[in-house]
Parts: C-alpha cells; sequence; structure tokens
C-alpha cells in the first residue's frame, strides 16, 4: 500500500490539511507522553503497512493545528528509545524527526513494514503475554492472530509422515497454484508498473486455516490411494511455528487471505479499477505479496493464512516453467499441540504414524484405539494426542434424531 513521503506530510501538516488514515495517526499529549501507547500503534504499522505517528496535534474545527508538547525532542526520543528496548520484539528501522511552527514542537514518528518476522509487544518473558497489533482502518488495534494461538494444516497421511521423516516443511512457487485467479498476480508482467522491476522476486509459499473443522479439506486430503487416501491434521503453535520459520533466515511474510468478489479480482489490474491504486500506485514488495493474499469469496469459510519465505530478492519468478520448492526445517516436537487423523486409517498405518512422530521427538498418545506398545523415552519427548476422527461424525454432518 502506499505511503506519502515526509515532505509530503509536513507540507500537509503547515496547511492544515492533514487528514488521519491507516497509515497517519495523530495524538496530542498535552500533559503525559504515554510511551506504552506509542510503541502499540508503531507496532501496528509495523505489522500492517507502515505509517507516521504525529505527535503534538490538536483538532480545531476539524482541522488539525501544532499545539506542542509537554516534554522536548531530545527528552522524548530518550524516553521512547528506552521504551522501544524494554516493550517491543522485532521492532525495527523506526525513526523520528521534529519540526516547529509558530514557536511550537511536533514529532514525527515513522515506522516502516516489518520485513522479518512479526513485531510483538511485551511486558513479560512469557511467549503468552507477546501481543501483536495491527491497523484496521484508522485504528491500531490487537490482532486476532494473538487472540488465538492456534492455526490448523491439513495434508495427506504420506506426506506429514515424510514430514517427520526430513523435518521439513515444503513451500510451493505460486505460479503453480491450482487456482488461476490466485496465481495470476504472480505469473503477470509488471514492467508497467512503477518500481515493481526488482520488487517482485521468487518467493515460495504454504497455507495453514484458522479453521479447526473444515469438511472441504478433510475431502480435498483424502482422494488417493494408501497413506495418500487419509487426511491429517496439525493443531499448530503459531508463536512457535513462527520462531521456527525464522530460523530460516529466509525473508518472512505472514498474511490472512483478503475475500475478494471475483470480477474486483479479475479487473484488478486495470488502471480503471477502483483498487488499482491500492496496490499499484507506489509499488513494493509489500504490495505484492498482499496481491497473492488475495482469493474469490466463495472460498472466505476457508479462512486462510498464507505464510511466504523469499531467500533472495535478486531470483527471478518461475513465471510459465516448472514449479519450484523448498524445504523448510521445522521440528516438529516444537510446534505440533495435537494430531487428528481419520479414522479409517488401518492399524499398521497408525503405527508408522507413530514410529515417526517417535523419531521427531514427539511422544504419540493415541485416542480411540488399542495399538501395541512402543519404545520411546517419555521425559524426553513431547507428549501429543493422536486423535482419530471420522467426518461423518463431523458436526452438521453427523445424523441427526428427530424428536
Amino acid at each position: 500500500m502506499n505511503i506519502i513521503s515526509v515532505e509530503n506530510l509536513r507540507n500537509q501538516i503547515v496547511s492544515n490539511t492533514l487528514i488521519e488514515g491507516p497509515q497517519i495517526e495523530v495524538k496530542s499529549f498535552k500533559r503525559r507522553i504515554d510511551y506504552d501507547l506509542i510503541v502499540k500503534i508503531m507496532i501496528s504499522f509495523a505489522n500492517t503497512d507502515g505509517g507516521y505517528l504525529i505527535l503534538g496535534l490538536t483538532q480545531v474545527n476539524h482541522k488539525w493545528v501544532v499545539t506542542g508538547l509537554p516534554n522536548s525532542f531530545d527528552e522524548i526520543k530518550l524516553a521512547l528509545n528506552d521504551a522501544v528496548g524494554h516493550f517491543a520484539v522485532n521492532l525495527n528501522n523506526w525513526h523520528c524527526s521534529s519540526d516547529v511552527i509558530d514557536d511550537k514542537e511536533y514529532i514525527i514518528i515513522y515506522t516502516p513494514v516489518q520485513s522479518n518476522g512479526i513485531a510483538y509487544f511485551n511486558r513479560k518473558t512469557s511467549e503468552q503475554r507477546r501481543l501483536i497489533y495491527i491497523r484496521q482502518n484508522e485504528m491500531s488495534i490487537l490482532s486476532d492472530m494473538l487472540l488465538y494461538h492456534s492455526v490448523y494444516k491439513y495434508m495427506t497421511l504420506d506426506t506429514f509422515i515424510t514430514s517427520l521423516e526430513y523435518g521439513s516443511w515444503r513451500f510451493f512457487e505460486p505460479n503453480k497454484w491450482p487456482d488461476k485467479y490466485e496465481r495470476r498476480f504472480y505469473c503477470a508482467n509488471y514492467i508497467n508498473v512503477n518500481n515493481a522491476v526488482n520488487i517482485v522476486p521468487r518467493l515460495y509459499a504454504t497455507c495453514v486455516t484458522r479453521t479447526k473443522n473444515s469438511e472441504a479439506a478433510w475431502k480435498v486430503y483424502a482422494r488417493g490411494e494408501g497413506l495418500q487416501a487419509h487426511c491429517v491434521q496439525l493443531e499448530l503453535d503459531i508463536v512457535k511455528l513462527r520462531q521456527e520459520i525464522a530460523l530460516s533466515n529466509y525473508m518472512f511474510y505472514e498474511k490472512r487471505v483478503n475475500y475478494l468478489a471475483e470480477h474486483t479480482i479479475f479487473h484488478l489490474h486495470e488502471n480503471t479499477s477502483k483498487s488499482y491504486h491500492v496496490y499499484f500506485n507506489n509499488f513494493s514488495l509489500n504490495s505484492f505479496i498482499e496481491l497473492l493474499s488475495l482469493k474469490r469469496d466463495a472460498f472466505s469459510y476457508e479462512n486462510e493464512v498464507r505464510l511466504f519465505l523469499i531467500p533472495d530478492l535478486s531470483h527471478n519468478r518461475s513465471v510459465g516453467k516448472k514449479s519450484l520448492s523448498i524445504d523448510v526445517n521445522i521440528n516438529w516436537c516444537n510446534v505440533i499441540k495435537s494430531i487428528r487423523v481419520d479414522s479409517k486409517c488401518s492399524d499398521s498405518e497408525l503405527i508408522a504414524l507413530c514410529h515417526s512422530c517417535i523419531k521427531a521427538n514427539i511422544y504419540p498418545v493415541i485416542k480411540g484405539r488399542k495399538l501395541p506398545p512402543f519404545t520411546y523415552n517419555a521425559s524426553k519427548q513431547s507428549k501429543v494426542d493422536i486423535v482419530l476422527f471420522d467426518i461423518d461424525e463431523m458436526p452438521g454432518v453427523k445424523r441427526i434424531v428427530i424428536k
């Protein structure tokens, strides 16, 4: 998304034409500076599209005018540095500057998009106290990414066992995504888009969902034969998953899918489209990621979150070529909270799964079926429930009794 320059922002302040928006917020702070609030707003900008926080302006007759601050710029900058150091995690490359109008000082704090990982507000050392803030319209809000602690990944039993054996997760290049509406912006020609030549790199993606019970997902991943005929659902700790992916040292983006009407996506690339300027004016890497996170609203039930990895910004996309993939090292024992597997699995298939879990330092606890005992060291392994799941018993699918 576009962001104006500091010079344009100062001109708006001087001319009293400043308007708050998703990337601009104003705080007066006439008596006391609330540094907790400032850090939270900065984090929300970092996790969304970047933005400016302006201190020392007050709205008078629907116009923002400079009214000054209770402390000097040097005092505020020093205290803000201290607050960021104490309360912020992964908040980088921000900077602030000041100016004076009619002997009254105001401050502009610029926070760019956080390109590597997620920025947190953290009051305690516990991971559960790390809060993610994002921008929604003109407000900084607590992200629903932190209002839940789990995401879900569906895959075939065969794929999961392979992932356990190799301690990895495969990410695919989007040029071979099956939905033509989803891959069109990856394969598009950006030659006429300003600044786009060097910011549409090769990247790799995978998806997770916030939906625990997805009948469609169970059916999609249970179409083959043998181990491929059974779906597995992994409940993953989202905080620990981010930490594991961050260890890959790749640039990492996490985006919730934005569900739009089909005709909107189809015409989005045309400069007559109402939403064209949102994505293509002052085009950036974040704009590219946002385009790859669009999906038709008919699929909104999927509640999808996409994870993107960029190994090198200089690598060109494989447009029209064979799709590439990369395997990211994952310690599955650190991120898996529970496993649900198709109840139609045979004992031998479940035993194969349990053996792979043990190799990955996961202590499997089968729920719903008795199997021969396994040899493992429970004190050194993560205890994880493996629940047998019957899709026909899913809420809404289970046979009802009419009373």
